[in-house]
């Protein structure tokens, strides 16, 4: 079982600053961390700098605090064999260490891509993210048997698939795929999406509307 911290030692490393209500760089919440690493590098390290952003967010709704306890023991548990190649090599099977990168390479991939803005959080509707995103790049690699030389489009299919099984429905999904598709300029629709090609946003007028914004702060 993993240790408890006493709820003294949890106030003191859960406060943030009311200033800009972000999070301290040096703040330390994830167990094992006998470095001079902070949480947020070690969260940037696994999970990219905007999981980072993230975690600020959620800290300020955060109730009981349970999902983000099972994240940093996660993240501590990853963490110390990751620092100590002894235990990498003794205490993790070679199944659990490629099960760990794969994780790490499909999060690479659907969430710091920034591709799926809109459509990856449908995995998390209870907010239980590692959960829900394990059992998807479980289920990935199951498909593709590969981490690599997968295209946005078959990425994009992968996500809606895995999405309809989870019961979404299809025309909703789809035009919320299409939205993060489509909002490079220049991108075509995905021959998957189609059948759904009457969803496709207009994005002429948000186009427009950030041009404005622009022009507005360089005047």
């Amino acid at each position: 079982m993993l240790p408890v911290l006493p709820e003294a030692a949890c106030a003191r490393i859960t406060k943030f600053s009311f200033g800009d209500h972000l999070l301290s760089d040096n703040i330390r919440e994830i167990p094992y961390n006998y470095t001079s690493y902070s949480d947020r590098e070690i969260v940037k390290r696994f999970l990219g700098e905007d999981a980072w952003d993230d975690l600020n967010v959620l800290r300020i709704q955060r109730r009981t605090g349970r999902s983000a306890r099972m994240l940093f023991e996660i993240l501590g548990d990853v963490w110390v064999v990751e620092r100590n190649v002894f235990l990498k090599n003794d205490l993790l099977s070679f199944d659990d260490i490629q099960r760990m990168k794969r994780f790490a390479r499909f999060w690479d991939l659907f969430y710091n891509s920034g591709n799926f803005k809109q459509s990856l959080p449908l995995l998390w509707p209870d907010g239980d993210v590692f959960q829900a995103f394990h059992a998807f790049s479980v289920w990935i690699y199951a498909q593709t048997q590969s981490t690599w030389k997968i295209s946005l489009e078959r990425l994009a299919e992968l996500l809606f698939q895995y999405l309809l099984k989870q019961e979404h429905e299809a025309a909703p999904l789809a035009a919320t795929l299409l939205a993060d598709l489509l909002k490079l300029e220049g991108r075509k629709i995905p021959n998957f999406l189609k059948p759904y090609a009457h969803a496709k946003p207009d994005l002429s007028t948000q186009r427009a509307s950030v041009f404005n914004k622009r022009q507005i702060r360089h005047t």
